[in-house]
């Protein structure tokens, strides 16, 4: 770990607080998978250990901020280490981070609180005396601090964009390259907050103002989105767990989904009598939107070739009552066309890069060549699915990315190669997003620095009659 023993602590072996050792399981877990998000992981170990209201908005707080923040954490130990950060152990890495994150980022804890628990969880975790001494050191003399070390004042862009939201370098780069110096920061550090949690009301259950009061009973306080009049935004923080614990949940009340992805739906509009294909449906928001929005009236076909996420999408559908819905495979989705759908949703697999706030973990995993891999995904399935949509009809693509390679120029591409197809006029679109709408390719654009959404692009192209 380091060639600087430490002497063994002297404090007699005691149980870390549950909220850290829960957070620092979590940690540890995402090391190791490149397909589990945090998420998932959070609701796992608090599902094995649970935990109370309280400590359980503490363990999340701490995940996400030890991913959010995780390059400017491992600033603060760039003096006080013999090796960088990352040729640690796991373990050290993890619980090193967390004791940063509580002294610099979040509500004040003692100093000593701060050195005793990492000390109790680097036992906790299986660490020796003489790795649990390191930890002593090292957190001592971290809090012993009275200001965060802040790095070089002449910090390159790129590393200012890395501290604020921990994207790596080449991330970092490709933004500066996309944006304007001063976009690119504020997008950093819009990346870098806590996310807005917003629900989407199903209206075949309750209208938004009646689950507003309902969720108002619970001391769950909302206000109405801004983009979705079914979208209602929760105003206090810490309580996922309560509402997916609550009877309106259960009962099919309302769906977790931020109003952006709520957005396309409403760009799609389905319409009395039409079939509508929602190619890649997965886990259900999107198709029980459009069966909700259709009112019944519209036949809405959901397509997912993954049979474990085809699991989510009949609960979701199932939880929610959405009518008019039939599941099916992609290629069964193809082989029942006929003469054509009249409305196409490819909601892409993507890079997620809109989505960091909430799914940070995702800035780790992705590499310049799952990024081209993306992009080659994305072309095959509106290859694939450009065929089954009947002349006058929509396609409508969607991304949680900013990336050109995904959005701009994948459609691009496609309307040079597939010339019946063209964009859908600004009067195709829905009167409230028309400000969203960039008049020099056509797409609608949401972005992490608007109030409460995610980054979303939508493309609406028509098939010439």
């Amino acid at each position: 770990m380091t060639s600087d023993k430490q002497p063994p602590p002297s404090r007699k072996s005691q149980a870390p607080s549950l909220p850290r050792l829960v957070a620092a399981r979590v940690l540890l877990s995402l090391r190791l998978s490149t397909t589990y998000d945090a998420s998932e992981l959070l609701e796992a170990q608090m599902h094995t250990t649970p935990l109370d209201p309280r400590d359980a908005r503490l363990a999340t707080a701490l995940v996400m901020t030890a991913l959010r923040r995780s390059a400017w954490l491992d600033l603060q130990f760039e003096d006080l280490l013999s090796q960088p950060i990352d040729q640690l152990d796991d373990r050290a890495l993890v619980i090193l981070r967390l004791a940063a994150a509580q002294h610099t980022l979040m509500d004040r804890v003692p100093p000593h609180a701060i050195t005793d628990d990492s000390v109790r969880l680097a036992q906790a975790l299986g660490m020796d005396h003489y790795q649990s001494g390191f930890i002593n050191a090292v957190v001592r003399r971290l809090t012993q601090r009275s200001e965060p070390n802040q790095g070089p004042a002449d910090a390159p862009d790129w590393r200012c964009i890395e501290l604020s939201c921990s994207l790596p370098q080449w991330i970092s780069r490709m933004m500066l390259e996309r944006f304007t110096t001063e976009d690119a920061h504020a997008l950093s550090q819009a990346l870098a907050q806590e996310p807005t949690l917003t629900l989407r009301a199903n209206r075949l259950r309750n209208t938004p103002e009646e689950l507003a009061e309902t969720l108002a009973g619970m001391d769950i306080p909302t206000e109405p989105g801004l983009l979705s009049p079914d979208a209602l935004r929760v105003t206090r923080s810490g309580a996922l767990a309560e509402l997916l614990a609550s009877p309106a949940f259960a009962e099919g009340r309302f769906y977790i989904q931020d109003e952006a992805s709520q957005a396309v739906a409403m760009v799609v509009a389905p319409r009395s009598g039409e079939r509508i294909l929602d190619y890649c449906a997965a886990p259900g928001g999107k198709a029980t939107h459009l069966a909700e929005l259709g009112r019944g009236e519209a036949h809405i076909t959901a397509a997912e070739i993954s049979s474990e996420r085809t699991k989510f999408l009949k609960d979701n559908i199932d939880r929610l009552g959405s009518p008019a819905i039939e599941i099916s495979t992609p290629a069964g989705a193809i082989a029942m066309a006929g003469e054509g759908y009249d409305a196409v949703l490819i909601d892409a697999p993507c890079s997620a890069l809109g989505t960091l706030r909430r799914h940070p973990e995702v800035a780790r995993r992705l590499s310049r060549a799952g990024l081209r891999a993306a992009g080659t995904l994305q072309r095959v399935i509106i290859d694939s699915v450009a065929s089954v949509v009947r002349p006058g009809g929509r396609l409508i693509y969607s991304t949680c990315s900013f990336t050109h390679l995904e959005n701009r120029d994948l459609i691009s591409d496609f309307l040079k190669a597939n010339p019946d197809f063209h964009h859908a006029p600004a009067e195709a679109w829905p009167e409230a997003f028309q400000h969203l709408r960039d008049d020099g390719d056509g797409h609608l654009r949401t972005w992490p620095t608007m109030p409460a959404v995610d980054g979303f692009e939508v493309a609406m192209l028509v098939r010439d009659k």
